[in-house]
């Protein structure tokens, strides 16, 4: 982290976090370095999840992501960090929380607690830092813990998994938007 986090390179710095979050390893401030500008949405979203788990030891306000949310608004490049941030409670300001409600399908989506972010990922139960993935936790009546297998001629699924409770259309997330 020391060597990426201030380089900008996310994609290490993201998988660092995921292992330390399957290892259930607790990082400190000492752990971080101070001297990096916002690191981007997707780290400080996992350090969000990290901090869910009490698995950091230091506040999400050292970086000032809340400032560059406040001044991208609603259909700023950090969009999925403002959502997630107000659906998770990450933050309590008012003018994030108000960008989050203002827009007819975020605020739709927050109150379908639509989740983009995979909580998983931190419950893997085989990570491989070669080859960057994982193994999900057995689901029940699964007891490999892998994916699910698709068999020849098996209908393909068409909607994604994340979408929301309650559905499975995307259609119905967007009914009733104007």
């Amino acid at each position: 982290m020391a060597i990426h986090l201030p380089q900008g390179h996310n994609f290490e710095v993201a998988w660092s976090l995921v292992a330390a979050g399957v290892l259930r390893i607790k990082l400190e401030a000492s752990d971080v370095p101070t001297d990096s500008a916002f690191p981007g949405s997707i780290i400080i979203a996992l350090f969000g999840l990290l901090w869910e788990r009490n698995l950091i030891g230091f506040s999400l306000s050292r970086w000032d992501w809340r400032g560059v949310l406040r001044a991208q608004g609603t259909f700023g490049e950090n969009w999925l960090l403002l959502y997630e941030a107000v659906r998770r409670g990450w933050t309590k300001d008012r003018k994030l929380i108000s960008h989050a409600n203002g827009h007819t399908l975020l605020a739709l989506a927050l109150k379908e607690n639509v989740a983009f972010l995979r909580d998983d990922v931190l419950d893997a139960r085989r990570i491989n830092l070669d080859r960057r993935t994982f193994r999900p936790k057995a689901a029940s009546g699964d007891l490999k813990g892998s994916l699910p297998q698709v068999t020849k001629g098996a209908p393909k699924r068409t909607t994604p998994v994340f979408l929301h409770r309650g559905s499975d259309s995307i259609a119905d997330l967007y009914e009733g938007v104007p």
